[in-house]
């Protein structure tokens, strides 16, 4: 990182943020060179960190079922019959099964959306697949009634994540002042739904857990406060903690006073300045050179 300042000619001071993934590697060589109030952990990749526990933890059932589907032109080509059949729908109009992507997170939350959308001919495929004797490949069970409740569960409480990690991939430029506003969001999201099965309790309890290990301080990091307070859009309607706000407030006020001091200071000098050593740029009052002096600074006497 210095050797990239030096390349770059940025100096360290003037530098007022800088944002990192979350490996302590990168992290610690931030904190060190910039200072620990100048680092920004990535916010896209923390959710992804929650998602991909909270999906590994109970968003694996579908797995089977979507991986079957994906290499069985049979079984794939009932799925859409069966989605068209009765209706008015072509075969471009009817849905397929969306398998995950490892490294988006957000993808095995459509993943289970879609197969819950797609629940009821699913397993009407999956029985007739298993009952055709000619058929060389041996579907999955279809999840019984308990695994579907406790998978709509598990998806109504991650598509907040998913919807805040499509709003800060979605948006050219993500401002710090939504950060407050979109962590309190989902969080209150979460805390409203009501889980009907173990499951989605202890999902629930795990969402609320991590994201108060990652950003349970938010509203009382300067900058983050700051930048929420002064956007016309939020100002304080997105905190939670009073004192958030006043410490906020209170920050904006320091920053607000140390410019005016320096803005002061700047003027005053440059007064001080022009007293000095305005008069040298009038004609009369420069003296002419003496060439035959062997002083050479004496014409500035």
């Amino acid at each position: 990182m210095r050797s990239v300042n030096e390349e770059w000619g940025i100096e360290v001071d003037k530098v007022n943020g800088i944002t990192t993934d979350g490996g302590a590697n990168i992290k610690g060589a931030a904190k060190e060179v910039y200072g620990v109030n100048k680092h920004f952990s990535c916010m896209d990749h923390i959710l992804n960190l929650i998602g991909s526990k909270a999906l590994g933890l109970h968003g694996s059932k579908p797995r089977p079922s979507v991986t079957f589907f994906r290499k069985s032109e049979v079984a794939t080509s009932e799925l859409v019959k069966l989605q068209i059949e009765g209706t008015n729908k072509t075969e471009n109009d009817a849905k397929r099964l969306i398998n995950e992507c490892r490294t988006r997170w957000s993808s095995g939350e459509a993943m289970c959306e879609r197969f819950l959308e797609l629940s009821d001919p699913v397993g009407r495929t999956l029985m007739k697949v298993s009952l055709d004797k000619s058929s060389r490949s041996v579907p999955p069970d279809m999840l019984t009634v308990s695994e579907l409740s406790s998978l709509t569960d598990a998806q109504t409480l991650l598509r907040p994540l998913t919807l805040t990690t499509k709003s800060l991939n979605s948006a050219k430029t993500v401002f710090i002042s939504k950060i407050i506003p979109m962590i309190n969001s989902m969080q209150s999201r979460i805390q409203k739904f009501q889980p009907s099965t173990p499951v989605g309790f202890n999902l629930k309890q795990t969402l609320l857990d991590d994201i108060k290990k990652f950003f349970g301080n938010i509203e009382r990091t300067s900058l983050y406060a700051a930048a929420t307070l002064l956007d016309p859009r939020f100002k304080r309607v997105p905190f939670n903690s009073d004192v958030a706000i006043a410490e906020g407030m209170g920050y904006i006020a320091k920053l607000m006073n140390e410019r005016m001091n320096a803005v002061r200071c700047e003027a005053e000098a440059e007064a001080e300045t022009n007293r000095i050593f305005g008069g040298l740029d009038d004609p009369e009052q420069v003296a002419e050179p003496d060439d035959d002096s062997d002083d050479l600074l004496a014409s500035f006497d």
